[in-house]
């Protein structure tokens, strides 16, 4: 008997008649399920499901983009903070000049000026009005745009490594003071 014909032994036939699909009554063969019923429950559960999974995954959406935005209001809170902590040291340099170099505070006190505005700003309005503005500025004049980005970046650099020096000292005198 070759392979084809073993396939085709005692239970061949039977194994035929089920997988025929739906006899003349409109059942599968020991299915006792009219074919049309079984297709529309399991579309019906299909869809279910699938509506399911696309609340879940909104709830999940919804939660991320909740916590994404109460992290960048914190943020922005924290910069137009920082911002008027610049302002107030920028302010404080140029009454030290005021005596030396009347000409130069005036320029300090102007550049205080404007990051008290640009904090003023950060603080009242939303993230999203920043953004759309950061953007129309960038598109009206990208290399302001750009070497402003690298004033920022230098200037956060420069903050970040001086702020972080203290507890590097400490870390590495193991926080003992020496006498």
């Amino acid at each position: 008997m070759s392979a084809s014909n073993s396939t085709h032994g005692a239970g061949g036939d039977a194994d035929r008649r089920q997988d025929a699909g739906p006899d003349e009554s409109g059942r599968h063969a020991g299915a006792g399920i009219p074919a049309g019923e079984a297709t529309s429950a399991a579309t019906d559960t299909a869809e279910a499901t699938a509506a399911a999974a696309k609340a879940e995954a909104e709830d999940v959406v919804n939660a991320a983009r909740a916590r994404t935005d109460r992290a960048a209001e914190d943020t922005k809170a924290a910069g137009a903070r920082q911002g008027f902590g610049m302002a107030r040291a920028i302010r404080h340099a140029a009454e030290d000049l005021d005596e030396s170099s009347p000409a130069i505070a005036k320029h300090v006190r102007a550049a205080a000026d404007s990051v008290e505005g640009v904090a003023e700003a950060l603080k009242a309005q939303s993230l999203g009005d920043l953004l759309g503005k950061a953007g129309a500025f960038a598109q009206r004049q990208p290399a302001a745009f750009f070497g402003a980005a690298m004033l920022a970046g230098f200037a956060a650099a420069r903050f970040a490594m001086s702020s972080g020096g203290n507890t590097r000292r400490q870390a590495a005198g193991g926080g003992r003071h020496e006498r």
